[in-house]
């Protein structure tokens, strides 16, 4: 894509890195991730838009690669992101990721970024955040972070990987994380069976074309391989299912509340 094609083309703003970055900030407290960013998108009338396409791919990349992306930001700046006001962690893991995995094939998205994002941060955060930033576009402009060939081949820390070299050995460390970098996995439902049968639902899913099954462990959970608009899944516009992995489907089940009880939620769940 050239640069026309971005920039040029789509005509991006202040207006737009801000929807983009809400994007990541609701990520954090929404999951799964993939419908938060429908839902903002839809907030702001941009979901199946051309912009959609680009956020998206920006979008993806970055969680993919948070790991990585958050040790960088981390030696670069000397803080922890989880102690970073949400809004300028969000954008810090954006530059990261256009400067580090971006910047050549999209020179004019950098500009983009830099030219808004104190206009942003002043908005949504105070003028301490906006210090960071720019602290932290100038330590990166003078010296490039170094990245891990290893953690940017298997999106995993060196730590682990050494670890697991030393119970298994390189070529069944390398093969085992290969696998688990690559594979995608299916989209988790969990039935409201007040609503629906777990029957119904997988008719319906396979009525759109969708291959989808029944959990082995809970009951209540279907599973459907990625790739299908899930917006056109009407058990889901009607309250019969809800996106929700598996094992927090089952705590709901293991707890088995009973009317008029009281539950008290003092710990993580399974699934976040």
């Amino acid at each position: 894509m050239s640069r026309a094609s971005v920039r040029g083309r789509l005509k991006l703003g202040k207006w737009d890195l801000k929807v983009l970055l809400e994007v990541l900030v609701f990520g954090e407290e929404y999951k799964p991730f993939q419908v938060a960013k429908r839902m903002v998108l839809t907030k702001y009338g941009l979901l199946g838009t051309s912009k959609d396409r680009i956020f998206t791919a920006f979008l993806y990349n970055i969680w993919r690669l948070q790991g990585l992306i958050d040790k960088i930001i981390c030696q670069v700046l000397g803080i922890n992101v989880d102690r970073l006001h949400p809004w300028l962690r969000a954008l810090l893991r954006l530059y990261t990721y256009q400067r580090l995995w971006a910047h050549k094939e999209h020179p004019d998205m950098t500009e983009w970024i830099e030219k808004y994002a104190p206009k942003v941060l002043r908005e949504k955060a105070s003028q301490g955040e906006l210090v960071l930033w720019e602290r932290y576009k100038g330590r990166f402009r003078r010296r490039k972070p170094l990245i891990d060939v290893v953690e940017e081949r298997f999106l995993v820390s060196r730590f682990i990987y050494e670890k697991l070299v030393a119970f298994i050995g390189h070529r069944e460390t390398e093969s085992l994380l290969s696998f688990l970098r690559d594979w995608v996995p299916p989209i988790p439902l969990r039935v409201n069976v007040l609503k629906a049968s777990v029957e119904e639902v997988l008719e319906e899913l396979k009525s759109l074309g969708v291959r989808a099954w029944r959990s082995q462990r809970c009951p209540v959970t279907v599973f459907a391989e990625r790739g299908f608009d899930i917006k056109r899944l009407k058990a889901l516009q009607e309250g019969k299912v809800i996106v929700q992995d598996e094992p927090s489907a089952i705590a709901s089940i293991i707890l088995n509340p009973k009317p008029g009880e009281t539950v008290v939620d003092l710990c993580a769940a399974p699934g976040g």
